[in-house]
């Protein structure tokens, strides 16, 4: 983090998917490039995935405008794109830290911070690709996820790898969890959502139903639960 710049609780994080799911972009000659990698960044894929990301930097400057943003992507060429261009984001009259000029008045733009690698960062629980590799292989899955939880926001997709590094960061209060500060910038259909929206907000949920194996205590045969529900 010291070679980012980074301080922890100072900056915003943002992770995308870019192989996952495998349509509408992460298809490669119709070989799932999840697991094994190989996705080429280029083409119709790489100007869909180039507008997934940049929304969900948008998403994360939204959240929390003076921070500068660090960005992970399970893509090397994806995270090199980001970290090598200034992009766009909805200005609302706060300028980012990583904010640079912009003729456009209703934009500014900024410039995420991230890893610079030279392959794609590996899939973890790929039986027969893991067999291959060594825990040192792993190193900037494990870096990526300790940064995300260091970070103070966290605008993340699908998949559980953002969802689990923004879970990872320290309630600001013993009253607050780190979920008061997230964005969720993609649908499980793999198809991006603008922000601000709902779809990290945790609802509570009233369940009533008939009891199991029939049993009915106390003559009523219902049982009431009460679910957290994250939309």
């Amino acid at each position: 983090m010291s070679s980012l710049n980074l301080v922890e609780n100072e900056y915003t994080s943002v992770h995308t998917r870019c192989r996952y799911p495998v349509y509408p972009v992460a298809k490669n000659d119709g070989k799932q490039v999840d697991k094994e990698g190989g996705l080429k960044f280029e083409g119709k894929t790489k100007v869909q995935l180039i507008e997934i990301m940049e929304n969900a930097v948008n998403c994360a400057y939204q959240l929390a405008p003076e921070l500068p943003i660090y960005f992970a992507s399970d893509h090397d060429d994806a995270t090199r794109y980001m970290i090598s261009n200034d992009i766009k984001v909805d200005s609302d009259g706060t300028t980012a830290i990583t904010t640079t000029s912009s003729t456009d008045g209703s934009k500014i733009s900024v410039r995420p911070i991230g890893v610079d690698r030279n392959e794609e960062p590996p899939h973890m629980g790929n039986e027969k690709y893991d067999k291959k590799k060594q825990a040192s292989d792993y190193y900037s899955v494990f870096e990526d996820l300790l940064i995300i939880g260091g970070s103070r926001c966290v605008s993340h997709g699908i998949g559980s790898f953002g969802s689990f590094g923004a879970s990872l960061i320290e309630p600001s209060s013993p009253s607050s969890t780190s979920y008061q500060c997230r964005s969720i910038h993609r649908k499980f259909t793999g198809g991006l959502v603008k922000c601000p929206n709902d779809r990290s907000v945790q609802n509570m949920m009233i369940v009533e139903g008939d009891l199991l194996f029939g049993d009915k205590p106390g003559g009523e045969g219902t049982i009431h639960l009460e679910l957290s529900v994250e939309e």
